[in-house]
């Protein structure tokens, strides 16, 4: 259950989520580890799902409940996720998404986080300007849920049907 978040911006520290928590042992938190080699520290959120440190790591997109790997379509009770945003420099945090369905695998590019929600009964990718709180729908898949999308900060890839899928995020153009 330990999952790899990213890399913190200098490429001194990887930051991932481990399942320690003395509440839950399959609830989990983010971890930075050095890479030369140390203890890890936690970063400030008490709980936390997927999510992203932001371009100049200062800020994490992040979903405090993780249900990546649950089998629940378009759920709609109290544990369905909303993505939020958590100042690591001021320990601010406000909801960025409050849709009552899921919103999950938040990323960035740019200065926009990316997620997939299924508001459309099927899970697509949307991005959403953390300044305005405009959301665009940048996938629009009907057949099957986009799944488990990572990002280099440029390009983001998804699994569709069981096939990858590659998205430009300058042109919007997707394809297998």
């Amino acid at each position: 259950d330990y999952r790899i978040i990213g890399w913190t911006p200098d490429g001194k520290n990887v930051v991932f989520r481990g399942n320690r928590l003395p509440w839950g042992a399959r609830m989990g938190r983010y971890y930075q580890v050095p890479v030369a080699g140390g203890l890890e520290t936690p970063l400030a959120m008490p709980e936390t799902g997927g999510g992203d440190l932001s371009p100049d790591g200062r800020k994490v997109a992040y979903t405090p409940i993780d249900r990546e790997f649950r089998t629940w379509k378009r759920y709609r009770g109290g544990t369905a996720q909303d993505v939020r945003l958590f100042d690591l420099e001021t320990g601010e945090e406000r909801n960025l998404t409050s849709f009552e369905g899921t919103d999950r695998r938040p990323m960035w590019i740019g200065d926009r986080v990316v997620f997939s929600s299924d508001r459309d009964r099927v899970l697509n990718l949307y991005a959403l300007d953390p300044a305005t709180g405009d959301v665009e729908t940048w996938t629009e898949h009907r057949d099957y849920d986009v799944r488990r999308p990572n990002t280099d900060g440029r390009r983001i890839v998804y699994e569709v049907g069981g096939e990858l899928w590659l998205l430009d995020p300058e042109t919007r153009e997707t394809r297998p």
